[in-house]
């Protein structure tokens, strides 16, 4: 017999017979008891151990905590968004009008500030402008709502290029903040700033003249648009600047020829508070427009969504908004 073959296939029974052939075998020499005698179990007998019970999460209540959580998480989403991201993420727009050439004449429009303190974001603006390689800075008003926001834009004109021109002129909340505006002109001249209030001045940058003409506000202030534009001498482009967008309505009346090349306004903060381009809100003075290109007619209009908030310090679906043109 062959004791050493021993299968996997083997039953438990066979196992058995070979280890008391074996054990027998050693028996006899040391007189052990055969074991031939002992009586196995017909079955095996096995030590089991409770299998334990699964348990069981409720899937409602899984449910229930993700969207509770995900709820929160959108709110706190949602509250950034409003109170910090739009606010100080500031958005640069780049556009070219009308066939520019090599020596275009780069514009930065800022509107809107609404300084209520100097922060990095001002800053940041005010630094890039001298890296983007601006030939006219434009403040298309709202730059200040009351007479404490003067030193401020005093603080914030001084961190620009002094070298770079700058033009700037009044909106609403100048006039309903009751700011002092002999001192607001003294701030604007000391930086370089030319304020035009129903006024226009020529500039020349890479042997192309510009006539930029400035309108008093539409709501707080008394537009004259004959006044502003009586004695422009004859430019290569003509940028009409007026705080409040609803202006262009009269521009657009008037004979093509007497209307300007562009319209730069501000004065809606997009809205502030937007959805898909719509706004439930928006101030006198917005009339049809509320951010962006309006070029279906002439003249073509720019509304820039600008940089502060007024009211209530949030923005949503309406970000902050430095804009530069090349013409």
């Amino acid at each position: 017999m062959d004791f050493f073959c021993f299968r996997e296939s083997t039953t438990w029974k066979n196992a058995v017979v070979v280890t008391s052939v074996w054990v027998d075998f050693l028996g006899s020499l040391s007189n052990i008891p055969p074991i031939s005698n002992f009586q196995f179990p017909t079955t095996p007998t096995f030590i089991s151990t409770p299998t334990p019970t699964p348990t069981l999460i409720s899937t409602s209540w899984t449910r229930r905590k993700f969207l509770k959580s995900a709820l929160w998480a959108g709110i706190i989403v949602f509250l950034l968004d409003l109170l910090y991201i739009e606010r100080y993420w500031v958005q640069w727009t780049f556009h070219k009008v009308g066939p520019t050439r090599d020596g275009g004449i780069r514009i930065a429009q800022i509107t809107d500030l609404h300084l209520r303190e100097l922060s990095r974001v001002h800053r940041g603006i005010a630094s890039r402008l001298s890296e983007e390689k601006i030939d006219l800075i434009v403040i298309t008003g709202d730059a200040v709502e009351d007479p404490a926001g003067i030193p401020l834009l005093d603080d914030f004109l001084g961190q620009m290029d002094a070298s770079i021109s700058k033009v700037a002129i009044l909106g609403n909340w100048e006039y309903w903040g009751n700011v002092d505006l002999t001192a607001l002109r003294y701030c604007y001249d000391k930086h370089n700033v030319t304020l035009l209030v129903n006024e226009q001045k020529v500039f020349t940058f890479n042997n192309r003249t510009i006539a930029v003409s400035g309108m008093d506000d539409l709501v707080g202030g008394i537009p004259d648009y004959a006044k502003t534009v009586a004695g422009m001498p004859k430019a290569d482009f003509h940028l009409l600047l007026t705080h409040c967008p609803q202006h262009r309505d009269e521009m657009a009346k008037l004979p093509t020829d007497e209307q300007p090349d562009l319209v730069l306004s501000g004065h809606t903060h997009g809205g502030q508070i937007a959805l898909l381009g719509w706004a439930p809100v928006t101030p006198q003075g917005s009339g049809q427009y509320l951010a962006g290109w309006y070029d279906d007619q002439l003249p073509p209009l720019y509304v820039c969504k600008g940089v502060g908030t007024s009211i209530l310090p949030i923005r949503f679906g309406a970000r902050a908004e430095v804009a530069v043109f090349e013409v």
